[in-house]
């Protein structure tokens, strides 16, 4: 599917006084688009990931900001919403591991060629969550929580748009593609090792390459 009316949202996260950038494109997929949509896409994921994701985060872990990003022409004006430092991370444990061990998803695409499939990185996990090489959040629901999150529709704040999350694919074969593909994200999972994203505060985490 050709880029048409997309997005890319960013949360900055504060991490030992690190800004790192955790990333998602989506489409607006369907609905009346509010007279802002990056600021209706924005409030949305406040709503809908942050309400999750902070949950996996260390107690210090700080939610700076939520960024959108056009990626054509037609989706209006950039977007940031800034936040003080009452949303943090809830998960049990103060201390943070450093700010390039992040937790690994998978973002599998409505594609048959695996390469088209992404990643998003979350740092600003507790030490307390990694433990004998793998990833341990508690019990409860909060890990299938967060994951239905980033693999579903998000509601925009005005609540009648919806937005897609999707992987935009800007490479094929190591050579940049004429016009980016966006392809709709099916399912997510988490990679049971800690990762390293040394792009990440590239912006460009969570899009295939």
């Amino acid at each position: 599917m050709a880029l048409g009316t997309h997005y890319r949202g960013e949360f900055e996260l504060l991490v030992q006084d690190v800004p790192c950038r955790v990333g998602l494109c989506y489409r607006h997929a369907s609905g009346a688009s509010a007279t802002y949509p990056s600021s209706d896409l924005a409030s949305g994921l406040f709503t809908t990931v942050w309400s999750k994701m902070k949950a996996l985060l260390a107690t210090p872990t700080w939610l700076m900001r939520i960024l959108v990003h056009p990626l054509d022409a037609t989706g209006g004006n950039p977007y940031e919403a800034n936040y003080d430092t009452t949303n943090v991370g809830t998960h049990a444990g103060t201390e943070q591991l450093p700010p390039h061990i992040a937790a690994l998803f998978k973002l599998k695409c409505a594609s048959p060629m695996s390469r088209n499939n992404g990643h998003l990185y979350l740092p600003g996990c507790a030490s307390s969550a990694w433990n004998d090489n793998q990833w341990i959040f508690g019990g409860g629901s909060a890990l299938a929580d967060f994951i239905t999150a980033i693999s579903g529709t998000v509601v925009g704040g005005g609540g009648a748009a919806n937005y897609k999350p999707v992987v935009v694919s800007r490479f094929v074969g190591g050579a940049e593609r004429p016009s980016p593909v966006a392809f709709d994200v099916t399912s997510a999972s988490l990679v049971n090792r800690s990762s390293q994203q040394r792009r990440r505060q590239s912006g460009k985490q969570g899009i295939a390459v």
